[in-house]
């Protein structure tokens, strides 16, 4: 499972790059992708084999934009069970049912993420929220429980953290 750098022209976006390499270069026919960073979620059938249905096709891609072949790019099949599960649920509709259990569990794990990604929504700022797992900073203390400024930051304490993709972490509130 490799990877393929290209180069692409300066001003194209990701959704873009992705388009162009799974239409014109893998024959792909994408119903629906959704782009949410560097990472592609996308919808698709295989004119050659419509035995296949739609399935899901998850682009990982980096930028290097000092380098010639300036995009790189790597499709896992959800049938390869990928990591990266947040993939909207208009997308996740449109999939065939299938029973290969890497594609039913990395379904399942999206529809777990979109239910936190829906709860967190709820959560405003002044919000007190308890992580389900503590986190360890680098003073080396250990902390579950912050209340919510804005985006991804958190007044712990007296400080303000960052926590990362803390929409997908599982969490209760507090106050």
């Amino acid at each position: 499972m490799g990877s393929l750098s290209y180069h692409t022209e300066t001003g194209s976006t990701v959704k873009q790059n992705i388009t162009d390499y799974l239409v014109k270069d893998c024959g792909i026919t994408i119903l629906d992708l959704a782009v949410r960073g560097s990472t592609g979620y996308a919808a698709c059938t295989n004119p050659d084999h419509p035995e296949y249905g739609t399935f899901a096709l998850v682009c990982l891609t980096s930028n290097r934009r000092s380098e010639y072949h300036n995009f790189n790019i790597k499709i896992v099949g959800e049938e390869m069970g990928p990591c990266e599960s947040a993939c909207p649920a208009r997308i996740l509709d449109l999939l065939t049912d299938t029973d290969v259990e890497y594609a039913l569990a990395w379904r399942k794990e999206c529809r777990a993420n979109l239910v936190k990604i829906a709860e967190a929504k709820k959560v405003k700022p002044g919000t007190c929220i308890r992580l389900a797992q503590p986190l360890q900073f680098t003073d080396g203390v250990e902390r579950d429980t912050f209340t919510f400024m804005k985006n991804s930051t958190f007044l712990a304490g007296h400080s303000l953290v960052r926590i990362t993709r803390w929409r997908e972490r599982a969490f209760e509130v507090v106050s």
